[in-house]
C-alpha cells in the first residue's frame, strides 16, 4: 500500500526503528550518568553536537 508516494510498511519500520533507537539512546545515557554521577546530560549533548 502506498500512501504519499511512500510505502506504508517502509514508513512504519522507520518510525518504529527511530522509536527503538530513541529508547536505546536515553536508557544509555541514563545508566552512563547514574554511574558517572553527573546531573547534567552530557552525553545527550555531545551527541547532539557531534550529529
Amino acid at each position: 500500500m502506498r500512501v504519499v508516494g511512500v510505502d506504508v510498511e517502509d514508513f512504519v519500520l522507520v518510525f518504529v526503528g527511530g522509536g527503538l533507537g530513541a529508547v536505546s539512546r536515553w536508557v544509555l545515557s541514563s545508566i552512563v550518568q547514574r554511574h558517572a554521577g553527573i546531573l547534567f546530560p552530557w552525553c545527550t549533548l555531545a551527541v547532539n553536537v557531534i550529529g
